[in-house]
Formats: C-alpha cells, sequence, structure tokens
C-alpha cells in the first residue's frame, strides 16, 4: 500500500502514492499530491477547472495552446494572438503557400501598370486621368503613382505620356518586373496582374 487513501484494487499504482486514477477527467492523477484529492490535483491557471495538464487553453484567452503564441513558439504576423499556421488551417488565404497569411504580405506590382494589363502604355495614363477627372477605379494605387511621391495626381499621367512618347525615364521601381513598393506610402495595392 501506498498510503494515497486509495484502496489498492482501485489504485492504477498501489506502490506510488502520486498515482492512483483521474475520476474527474481532467487528465492529471487525482494522487498528484500524495492523497487522492480530485479537486486538488494539478495546478489550473486560469481557474477554468481543468488542470493544466489536460487544458487545451492554459491561459483561457479562448485560443488552444497550439496555435496560441503565449503557449507555442511561432509567427503571428497579423498580431492576433494566433500563429500564421493555425490562420491558415482555419481558413485564412496563402495562396502562394509560403506559409504566410497573404494578408500579412505585400502585393507585388509593376509601377506604371495603372490598369493592371500587365504592361505600361498609353492605357495606363488614360486610367490615371479617369481616376483623377472621372472617378475611375484604379486596383492597385500604387502601380498608378508614377513618379513614387506617395500620392497620384496629373504628373503621374504625364510621367506616363513622356516615357512612352519621348523616351523620358522609366518609371521607378518595381520596373519593368514585378515587386513590391520599396517606398513606403498610405497608397494601397488591393490586386495586380502580377503572381
Amino acid at each position: 500500500d501506498d498510503n494515497d487513501g486509495v484502496a489498492d484494487g482501485n489504485d492504477s499504482a498501489p506502490l506510488d502514492n502520486t498515482v492512483c486514477s483521474d475520476n474527474d477527467g481532467d487528465s492529471c492523477d487525482d494522487c498528484s499530491s500524495g492523497t487522492f484529492d480530485p479537486a486538488n490535483d494539478g495546478t489550473d491557471t486560469d481557474g477554468d477547472g481543468l488542470c493544466d495538464a489536460g487544458d487545451p487553453d492554459l491561459d483561457g484567452d479562448g485560443i488552444d495552446n497550439v496555435c496560441d503564441i503565449d503557449q507555442t513558439a511561432g509567427d503571428d504576423c497579423n498580431l492576433n494572438g494566433a500563429l500564421d499556421s493555425c490562420d491558415i488551417a482555419a481558413g485564412t488565404p496563402d495562396d502562394d503557400g509560403n506559409g504566410i497569411p497573404d494578408e500579412c504580405e505585400d502585393i507585388e506590382f509593376i509601377r506604371g501598370n495603372a490598369n493592371g494589363d500587365g504592361s505600361v502604355d498609353l492605357g495606363d495614363g488614360i486610367t490615371i486621368l479617369g481616376y483623377l477627372f472621372a472617378s475611375g477605379a484604379i486596383p492597385c494605387l500604387s502601380a498608378a503613382d508614377t513618379t513614387d511621391d506617395g500620392q497620384i495626381d496629373i504628373t503621374d499621367a504625364i510621367f506616363i505620356f513622356t516615357y512612352q512618347f519621348v523616351n523620358g525615364a522609366p518609371p521607378p521601381a518595381p520596373f519593368p518586373d514585378c515587386g513590391v513598393d520599396p517606398t513606403p506610402d498610405s497608397l494601397d495595392c488591393v490586386t495586380s496582374s502580377c503572381p
């Protein structure tokens, strides 16, 4: 007999007073303290009635331990408290399959490709003018900012026309290939022709 208060016939380890059973189903042995005490059989950090050893949410924040950045190391690019891998498993898009939710990645674009057709040409200057004077839509404002000054204005259209017709300077990066905006600004890019 191990003197834990549990009859040897009902004790899963009759010679170890810290092991006997888990009658309350909280994943902690009811004799972990050396005597049979299901109400006090292990640490319960969040006070939810489940001891830490079997609690899927140790800190009670509603995020399972395996996805909780407080409990499991990993990246949380959108700072929502859940690991990126768990966000993706729950349905957050990761179109390129790189393990980073799309919402955390800058969208690649070609500077000057305001109409999103994949090339910089006359149509892009016209699209910029339509945006400025006829409330036209531009899916990637960063692409329409051909001067890379952080705003869309008439100089962006003039820049495109000068580049196209009088051998003017090409747009700054990212150009002529897809890339992310190297200059921080408030312009957004919802979609682009880049993969």
